[in-house]
């Protein structure tokens, strides 16, 4: 009797902690998504703000692929069933849900408005944050199609990231990250030579300058 209560505690015990562990999982992945979606109209908001007070049609062409990418998780968001926050479905330009990305919005502005070169240092900045997130993301949940937007969203990312960089070496600047280590930085920025090759991560359209030769048309960034 003494071990069959024992047996019952252990069976009890054990579906109170899968119970948890999938309530966390859940929680977990929601709240990514929710995250990601608010992170990508930051980098958005920020590239047309900086776009529109240095004109610099690197900003323009990334902010079309924030555009899309901001979409995308908005689909994911409702095939997920999560809700969505108040500032992505009024979408005014700037605001937040999330106080960390709200103030973060602010400091990113500012810094990007005292020169070009800041405004290019931010835009590496941003793409390096969300590299960091859509990695943690991945690693949070299992669903294959929330992994395929995540890992597309990352390839992008990356892809963003080697555009700021190359034209902050324009401006006579070896770009340092501030987020990723170094050696991570430095196989994103070296795995651009294999793309050119037909290999590696590089998206198709990209090309040196992320822009046409007029620096208009489709954002060239972004793998397809």
């Amino acid at each position: 009797m003494k071990n069959r209560i024992i047996v019952l505690s252990l069976i009890g015990l054990f579906v109170a902690l899968t119970a948890t562990y999938g309530q966390t999982e859940m929680t977990l992945k929601a709240s990514d998504i929710t995250y990601m979606l608010e992170e990508e109209k930051l980098a958005r908001d920020v590239y047309l703000a900086l776009y529109n007070k240095w004109e610099h049609p690197t900003f323009k062409n990334i902010s079309g692929s924030e555009q899309r990418h901001f979409e995308k998780m908005q689909e994911l968001a409702i095939a997920n069933k999560v809700s969505i926050p108040m500032s992505v479905e009024a979408d005014e330009a700037g605001v937040f849900q999330n106080k960390k990305l709200q103030k973060l919005y602010k400091e990113l502005v500012k810094e990007g408005r005292r020169s070009l070169k800041s405004a290019l240092r931010v835009g590496a900045k941003i793409e390096e944050l969300d590299i960091k997130d859509l990695k943690e993301a991945i690693v949070h949940t299992d669903d294959a199609a929330s992994k395929r937007v995540y890992e597309n969203l990352l390839q992008a990312s990356e892809n963003h990231l080697r555009a700021f960089a190359r034209n902050l070496e324009k401006q006579g600047i070896d770009y340092q990250p501030a987020i990723l280590s170094q050696s991570d930085y430095n196989a994103i920025i070296s795995s651009e030579k294999m793309g050119k090759k037909g290999k590696g991560r590089k998206g198709k359209g990209t090309n040196k300058n992320c822009t046409n030769k007029k620096g208009k048309g489709k954002n060239c960034c972004t793998s397809k």
